[in-house]
Parts: structure tokens; sequence; C-alpha cells
């Protein structure tokens, strides 16, 4: 006599994805991936443009640096001569604080604004004459017109120096530079004596 207990349960059948379900995760996949890859590069265009203008400011920090640090060095030189001379596009004047040279020794310098699109900076020192100077090419901090203006002791802005009726004043006092006549970009403190320096006059 066979005993009939209960039937054990059928086992369910693995159910695997089907073509529509599996196009369906592909689908999501692919749009998660697109949508991943477009922001890194989102990401990493922003992080350059950030890096790139924080270098950009830098270097235009440093070069201002380097205007304020000449310029600041001016002394007149010589007993006679006005060893000091500027206008609109440049100026020449013999700095104790060179960028290259040695620095407490009266050399030869100059910033000279070249006009090129767009515009560049030029500033050289040391040698008797241009052709052997050392010589940097600098990019302009902006774009317009640019110019150098200089101030008198009384703080009146010019276009040249020496100037009319300036007699015992051998350096201007301020020098700097402005875009369209209007903008200063930089501005820098000529920390010198009313005197000259008793060296040999010095010309350029």
């Amino acid at each position: 006599m066979t005993s009939s207990g209960p039937k054990p349960a059928a086992r369910a059948n693995p159910r695997g994805l089907t073509l529509m379900e599996m196009l369906v995760v592909l689908t999501l996949v692919s749009l998660l991936g697109t949508s991943l890859v477009q922001a890194l590069g989102f990401f990493a265009a922003r992080y350059e443009a950030v890096t790139r203008s924080h270098r950009a400011a830098d270097f235009s920090a440093m070069q201002q640096h380097w205007f304020e640090t000449s310029v600041g060095g001016i002394v007149p030189v010589g007993v006679y001569a006005r060893a000091f001379d500027g206008g609109p596009a440049g100026f020449v004047g013999t700095t104790l604080q060179p960028l290259a040279a040695e620095p407490g020794m009266p050399t030869v310098a100059r910033w000279a604004i070249v006009a090129e699109e767009p515009p560049v900076l030029l500033y050289a020192e040391g040698g008797a004459t241009r052709d052997d100077a050392q010589v940097w090419r600098l990019p302009a901090p902006a774009r317009g017109r640019l110019s150098f203006q200089y101030a008198d002791r009384g703080g009146t802005w010019h276009n040249e120096w020496p100037m009319a009726g300036a007699a015992g004043q051998w350096t201007p006092r301020l020098v700097r530079l402005v875009v369209d006549d209007q903008d200063t970009l930089w501005v820098a403190r000529v920390e010198t004596s009313p005197f000259p320096l008793p060296n040999e006059s010095q010309s350029w």
C-alpha cells in the first residue's frame, strides 16, 4: 500500500530578460554614459578656463610688479643732464632696481609700447645702445590705445617729460600706463632724491 503524501511544488523556471527589456537597459546605460561623458567634458573645459584665467592674472600681476619695481628705482644721473626722457609711447631712465642686472647698480631701463595687434609692451635694460641691450617682449595688460603719462610734484599729469616749467624736477613723481587716455592700468611712484647722482651722464 502506497502512501500518498503532498506533492513537491514544481520548481519555477528561471526567466531571462526579453529582447525589449534588454534594449531598454542598453538605452538607459547609453544615456547615462553619454551624460557622464558630457559632464566630465564640461568640467574639464571649465577647469581649464579657470586655470588659464588664474595664470593670466598671475602673469599680469607679475608684469605690474616689474613695472613698479623698475620705475620705483629710477634716479637722475649726471649733474647737468636730465637722464629721464618720456613720451606717450615710452620712456627711458636710469634705475637702481633693474629686473635682470645687479640690484643697486645704475642701469639704463626702457619701457615702450609696440603698436601691434594685439599690442605689446617692450622692456629693455643695459647697454649703451638699443642693439646691445637685453630686451623682453610682454603682452599688453589690455587692448585699446595705450600710452604713458607722467605726474609732477603737484600731481598734474603730462604726456611728455621733461616738461616746460619743471625746473629742478629731474624725474617725474609718478609714471602710469593708461588705456584710451582715461583708465589707469598701472601706476608707479618714483622713489628718488630730487637731486641727480654725481655719476657720468648716460643717454639712450
